[in-house]
């Protein structure tokens, strides 16, 4: 079947050329055979153009309608090329299939075009694009400068904050829930002896003579929330010793997780130095209390013997007058 349609599309019998009708004018000829080998280059263009077009913008809408004009005006330029074949070669048949395709596409982009226009008609402008970019521009440049200001606002809090850390004479120092050390003030370099790049990450539990003990003092914390007067011996990297109390406390994020410890560490060296001392003297006083209870012991029976003994003399001083 496909034979026989292709024989009878391409039988010329009985059919004459353009040209006849023409009267094979060279004028009209040559006027006929240019224009419509120049449409037909131009509509050949133009599909290759639209496709090109739709590739490099994937995000353009609307593609059917691209697709279906590029097929309609690739059928007008074919149209062409076959006015210009039948010309010299009446391939009229050829002709008027492509004439019924084209107007078989020509109606379906015709329908197409009408049912899509509400929706290209609200597809914005070059001029509202202009608009709501350059609001979108101002808007962000609004919020950028309202970002450098929280920003600015927050640096000076951080840095309001970092100045009262660092105004502390307390040792202060963050602990994470694994027992690191994720900041500390001057007063903590100080009485650990190093600096705060070496001090953060290691474990707050190195810096104290008893270890395990530091260790569980911040674990009681994460278990109850906070500790308070927490004894412990801080051991300074030369070897030097300090007594300190730590009072400490959970710290949270704004959803209630907690983040880690907060510790603060009071020197109570010069207190405990001074409780030993007052131990000290009154141990000896109470030595020398001991001591003059002894004394008045030994004085008072040396006394009472004494009065003994004159009351024996005196015995015997009456057995002699008799």
């Amino acid at each position: 079947m496909l034979d026989r349609l292709a024989g009878w599309l391409f039988d010329p019998s009985g059919l004459t050329p353009h040209g006849f009708c023409l009267l094979w004018e060279p004028t009209l000829i040559w006027l006929f055979a240019i224009s419509d080998a120049v449409i037909g280059v131009a509509y050949f263009t133009i599909p290759a153009a639209l496709i090109v077009f739709i590739r490099q913008r994937p995000d353009i809408a609307l593609k059917p309608v691209f697709v279906l004009f590029a097929a309609f005006i690739l059928l007008c330029g074919t149209d062409h090329w076959l006015n210009l074949l039948t010309l010299w070669v009446p391939a009229y048949r050829v002709e008027g299939f492509v004439k019924a395709t084209t107007a078989a596409v020509s109606i379906l982009t015709a329908i197409s075009l009408w049912v899509l226009m509400p929706k290209a008609l609200a597809l914005p402008s070059p001029a509202q694009l202009g608009k709501v970019s350059a609001s979108l521009a101002e808007r962000e440049q609004q919020r950028l400068i309202l970002a450098d200001k929280i920003a600015a606002e927050q640096k000076q809090a951080s840095q309001y904050t970092r100045s009262l850390i660092e105004a502390s004479l307390d040792p202060l120092v963050t602990i994470s829930p694994e027992g690191k050390i994720t900041d500390a003030n001057e007063a903590t370099i100080k009485i650990t002896g190093v600096p705060r790049d070496d001090l953060i990450g290691t474990d707050f539990s190195d810096y104290f003579t008893e270890s395990d003990r530091a260790r569980e003092g911040y674990q009681q914390v994460f278990a109850k929330g906070f500790v308070t007067d927490y004894p412990l011996t801080s051991r300074r990297k030369d070897g030097h010793l300090t007594d300190v109390l730590y009072n400490a406390s959970v710290y949270k994020d704004e959803n209630g997780k907690v983040l880690g410890v907060f510790a603060a560490a009071r020197d109570v060296t010069v207190q405990k130095q001074v409780e030993r001392e007052l131990a000290e003297q009154r141990s000896r006083e109470l030595e020398k209390l001991a001591e003059l209870e002894r004394f008045q012991r030994v004085t008072i029976d040396r006394e009472l013997k004494m009065i003994e003994l004159k009351k024996e003399v005196a015995e015997l001083n009456k057995g002699r007058r008799r």
